[in-house]
C-alpha cells in the first residue's frame, strides 16, 4: 500500500512540476513586459490618448448619443404634428404607420366602435387596436377597453397606441392581460422609419422623372 501511494505521489510530481515551472516562467516574463510597458513612452502616449480621447468618447456614447437619438425621435413626432391631430386623423395616421410596419389594417367606424379603432393583422395574428391621442398620460381604462373590444371583434391580441405615455396602473393591467402598449417612444420610431421610407421613395421618383425628361 505504501509503495502504491509513493508511486502515485511520484507520478503526480512528474506531471505537475513541469506545469508549475512553466506557469512561473510565463508569469515572470509577463511581469517584466508589464513593467517595461508601464515605464515606456508608449504607455504615456496610451494614457494621454485614453484621458483626452477615450474618456470623452465614452461619455459621448454613454450620455450624449442616447439623448440625441431620443431627441431625434421626438423631433419626428413634432414634424408629423401628431400632438395637434384630431382623434380621427390620428387613427388613420396610426393605421398608415402600422401598414409600414407590416400590418394589414382596417379602421373601424367612428361611433360605436366599442373601444377599438383599428383591426390590424400581421403574421396570422389579429390585433384590436385602440388609438389615444391625448395631452395626458393614458390610464388603465384604455387597456381594459381594448381588451374587451378584442373579444367583440374576434381578435387574438389587444393593443393601445398613444402619443403620450402610460400610467403605472395601465402598464400593470397590460402585463396581466398581455395587451401591447405603444407609447410615445415607440411611436416616434414608427414615424422615423415611415418618414425615411417616404423620403427615399420621393427621391427615387424624382430621379426617375429627371431621367425621363433627359431622355
Amino acid at each position: 500500500m505504501a509503495r502504491r501511494r509513493k508511486r502515485r505521489y511520484d507520478d503526480y510530481k512528474a506531471e505537475c512540476l513541469p506545469r508549475t515551472m512553466l506557469a512561473f516562467i510565463l508569469s515572470g516574463i509577463l511581469s517584466k513586459l508589464l513593467l517595461f510597458f508601464l515605464s515606456s513612452e508608449l504607455f504615456r502616449c496610451f494614457l494621454i490618448f485614453a484621458v483626452f480621447v477615450g474618456l470623452p468618447a465614452l461619455y459621448f456614447f454613454v450620455k450624449v448619443y442616447p439623448h440625441w437619438v431620443r431627441m431625434e425621435r421626438l423631433r419626428c413626432l413634432r414634424l408629423a404634428d401628431v400632438d395637434t391631430m384630431s382623434g380621427h386623423t390620428f387613427e388613420h395616421y396610426v393605421a398608415r404607420l402600422m401598414e409600414h410596419q407590416g400590418f394589414k389594417t382596417t379602421v373601424t367606424k367612428g361611433s360605436g366602435d366599442l373601444g377599438v379603432d383599428i383591426i390590424a393583422r400581421k403574421n396570422g395574428v389579429s390585433y384590436a387596436v385602440q388609438c389615444k391621442r391625448s395631452s395626458d398620460n393614458i390610464p388603465r381604462n384604455a387597456v381594459s377597453d381594448a381588451v374587451a373590444g378584442k373579444q367583440h371583434y374576434g381578435c387574438q391580441e389587444a393593443m393601445v397606441v398613444t402619443n403620450r405615455y402610460f400610467t403605472s396602473g395601465a402598464k400593470e393591467l397590460a402585463r396581466s392581460t398581455h395587451c401591447v402598449l405603444v407609447d410615445r417612444e415607440t411611436l416616434a420610431l414608427w414615424i422615423q422609419s415611415f418618414q425615411r421610407r417616404t423620403l427615399a421613395e420621393s427621391n427615387l421618383q424624382q430621379t426617375e422623372g429627371n431621367g425621363r425628361i433627359s431622355a
